[in-house]
This record gives C-alpha cells, sequence and structure tokens, in this order.
C-alpha cells in the first residue's frame, strides 16, 4: 500500500478539535489525511524518497503546487491535481497558507496625520 506510515497525521495546532470537526475538509478528505498525512508530509518536506509509483505521482503533482506557493499565487489552484491523495494534500496546504488580506481603500502613509500641529483654525 502506498503512504505508509505508523503514525496518525493530525494538527492540533492548527485544527484543536482536529481535521475531521474543522469544516474543511470532507470526511474522505480527512480520513486519507489522518491515515497517510504523516507519509505524505514526510514525501512533501523531502524526508522520505517515494517508494511506490502513487508516491512518485504524489511528488510530481505536488512539486506544481509548491511552485505556485512559492510564486505566491493569490488563490492556489487544486484541481490541477489529478490524484485524490494529492488534491487532498494541496487542499490541506492551501488552507494552512496564511490569509492574505485586501485593502479597497486609499492607502494612508501617515503624512498628513504628522504634519498637522493639532491645532484648528
Amino acid at each position: 500500500m502506498s503512504f505508509n506510515s505508523d503514525k496518525h497525521f493530525n494538527n492540533y495546532q492548527k485544527f484543536p478539535r482536529g481535521l475531521r470537526r474543522s469544516g474543511y475538509f470532507t470526511i474522505k478528505e480527512s480520513t486519507v489525511l489522518e491515515e497517510c498525512g504523516q507519509a505524505m508530509s514526510e514525501l512533501y518536506e523531502g524526508k522520505r524518497k517515494p517508494k511506490t509509483p502513487e508516491e512518485k505521482t504524489f511528488v510530481a503533482q505536488i512539486a506544481l503546487i509548491r511552485k505556485q506557493i512559492e510564486d505566491r499565487v493569490e488563490t492556489i489552484n487544486v484541481e490541477v491535481v489529478e490524484d485524490f491523495n494529492t488534491r487532498c494534500w494541496a487542499k490541506y496546504l492551501k488552507v494552512m497558507l496564511p490569509n492574505r488580506v485586501h485593502h479597497l481603500g486609499p492607502q494612508t502613509t501617515g503624512q498628513d496625520d504628522a504634519s498637522s500641529d493639532g491645532t484648528e483654525e
């Protein structure tokens, strides 16, 4: 079987109630992440070499997602991935990215406030 690991995968720091109850993943996705996530994490970080064809496919496809993350693409496109296991890990990475805040108003530099002496004329 691919993605063998002795440990269950969970990130209680980000998901204190577990992956299943986080609301981000379906039951099937959370099951895959819990059972195979440790191996996926090791493959993603390069701590483990791919042993099976499925793991080699995972490493090749996740490289596309890694490139999007490194290029700071606004929205990570999970649809470029064909394999379900890889799609689950890509979705996990997407959830783990920090939220980017977009400001719609004009940017103020604070110079107007600093130039006035606070007295009204």
